[in-house]
């Protein structure tokens, strides 16, 4: 049995958890940002194969976010990529690394956001979303993965649901703020909700106690509180902005009726140009964003590939056409020789004084793969 591990002590900084890893990442992430005009390794012009390249590259102690700054494993970047991921990396590896943040997550009692070798800690505040995606990394990993874990995994399940649901919804509490957009803490977010509806589902499909009522409070919640002319509104508080990630992941996974996300789709079309997608429509003002997070300029209010990446996924799930929207991505993938988290509205990876774009995505270039093979 492998010993127990807690996460390491923090320094709350506002909002912020200040860990060493958060510490790390952030001063890689400054060190980009400074060197950003430097010339990248490329991989090579074909999307699918880079893809590859970049997944294999990534895959050490263990699968890395991406190649300059993010060195740990984050639990949400894995279940995003893991489909591709499948495609591209030895399975024996995958479910270590997929076991060893389950059963990790029991222990603990609630989903780290980020593992590195030999500890996990949240950068830079505790999420919501870990253990769906976690759920969905165990479920691409097939019913004997599931078997023989099961106790874990259902000890992460009944856990998040006990810490993060309202159970009359089935979905993250108002005061649940943590999500994959860590410069701002959106209440309870629509794609928390998203996350929730499909962790219980996947829990209802295994029979698990209480997922099936729970996955049935969720939609209902959605599809009355969440639903606004046709699009899924940001978060809890409504209102007319278009958020991307509100919108991508329904045709993601494909789990609500087929008309509400032919509709979705329709109404998301503005977010996927000049690149999919832009993040917000329209950007949101900076009285929104905490103090400190306002170095990171307008890091999450950009064009982020993994999102477009999903949405051209959920395109395809919904018999839509998806080639034409992936197009963009595609030359990026081209012109970079790899792929990159955000890019800017001309299509060059995304940088500002404190922050620079990612490169060797592992989510991106998992939900890549995805899409292409």
């Amino acid at each position: 049995m492998m010993p127990k591990r807690r996460l390491p002590r923090s320094v709350q900084l506002g909002a912020y958890a200040i860990t060493a890893e958060g510490a790390a990442t952030a001063w890689r992430m400054w060190r980009t940002a400074r060197r950003r005009g430097a010339s990248p390794p490329r991989f090579c012009a074909d999307a699918a194969e880079t893809a590859r390249l970049v997944l294999r590259a990534n895959a050490g102690a263990v699968l890395r976010a991406g190649r300059d700054h993010f060195h740990g494993m984050w639990v949400a970047d894995v279940g995003k990529a893991i489909r591709g991921a499948r495609l591209a990396l030895p399975a024996e590896y995958l479910e270590a690394q997929v076991a060893r943040m389950a059963h990790e997550s029991a222990r603990l009692g609630r989903v780290p956001v980020v593992f590195g070798p030999t500890r996990a800690s949240d950068v830079p505040w505790p999420r919501a979303d870990g253990a769906p995606w976690l759920l969905h990394a165990a479920h691409a990993l097939g019913p004997a993965f599931v078997s023989r874990h099961a106790e874990a995994l259902g000890r992460v399940y009944e856990a998040w649901a006990r810490r993060d649901l309202d159970d009359a919804t089935g979905v993250a509490r108002l005061d649940v703020r943590g999500d994959w957009m860590d410069t701002v803490r959106r209440p309870s977010s629509t794609y928390n909700a998203h996350c929730a509806l499909h962790a219980h589902r996947l829990a209802a499909s295994w029979s698990w106690p209480r997922a099936q009522a729970l996955a049935e409070r969720a939609e209902d919640h959605l599809l009355h509180a969440r639903l606004q002319d046709g699009s899924f509104v940001e978060d809890a508080r409504g209102g007319p902005a278009l958020a991307a990630d509100a919108n991508a992941l329904p045709l993601y996974f494909d789990e609500l009726p087929r008309e509400i996300l032919q509709r979705v789709a329709a109404r998301m079309a503005p977010l996927m140009r000049p690149f999919p997608m832009r993040v917000r429509d329209p950007p949101r003002g900076a009285s929104d964003v905490p103090a400190f997070a306002r170095l990171a300029g307008s890091y999450h209010e950009t064009i982020w590939t993994h999102l477009g990446w999903m949405a051209c996924v959920g395109l395809r799930r919904q018999g839509l056409p998806w080639r034409e929207a992936a197009t963009p991505l595609v030359a990026s993938v081209a012109q970079e020789g790899t792929f990159v988290e955000t890019l800017d509205e001309a299509g060059r990876p995304f940088a500002s004084r404190f922050v620079a774009s990612e490169r060797d995505f592992t989510m991106s270039a998992g939900l890549g793969l995805e899409l292409l093979s």
